[in-house]
């Protein structure tokens, strides 16, 4: 569990890890495998039973030499001017929140495309050109905007239809 920035909290289970076929948990001196984002982190941490705390600055997942973002980021929408669909790709660097939302010209939210909890990394989403309430955006500029604590982006792009 990630509890902030370089800070993970471990604690120890008591029965059977329903994750893999160890039924055993680790012992104290044994290496603990970590996994970020569904990939397996090159970094190992050793478990002395004893809680200590462990500061970890870098993690890259096995193979790919890929390191978690620190920063935001919101690309341009693909493609543009789109029908009937279109692309967003982002970038979360602290776990949080993360709201994408759609807005006409007039500054009104139309569709909410994600509103959840998102850990570090890259992401994307798609808009259908609908609303919030299932009806077809009309042709136009629209803007879309990420929001996640004190981060806010926006940008433009057309619908054609």
């Amino acid at each position: 569990m990630v509890k902030s920035d370089g800070q993970f909290g471990f604690m120890p289970v008591y029965g059977a890890d329903n994750f893999t076929d160890n039924v055993n948990g680790v012992s104290g001196g044994e290496e603990i495998t970590l996994v970020v984002n569904g990939e397996v982190a090159e970094e190992t941490v050793t478990w002395t039973t004893n809680g200590d705390r462990i500061e970890i600055t870098n993690l890259t997942t096995a193979g790919k030499n890929t390191i978690l973002p620190s920063t935001y980021s919101l690309a341009q929408n693909y493609p543009n001017p789109f029908n009937p669909e279109t692309t967003i790709d982002f970038i979360v660097g602290k776990a949080g929140n993360v709201e994408i939302a759609i807005y006409n010209v007039l500054g009104e939210k139309i569709k909410t495309l994600l509103n959840e909890y998102r850990g570090q990394g890259n992401y994307s989403v798609k808009w259908y050109g609908d609303t919030d309430q299932g009806a077809a955006a009309a042709s136009g500029v629209y803007f879309y905007k990420l929001t996640s604590g004190a981060f806010s982006e926006v940008k433009k792009m057309t619908l054609l239809k």
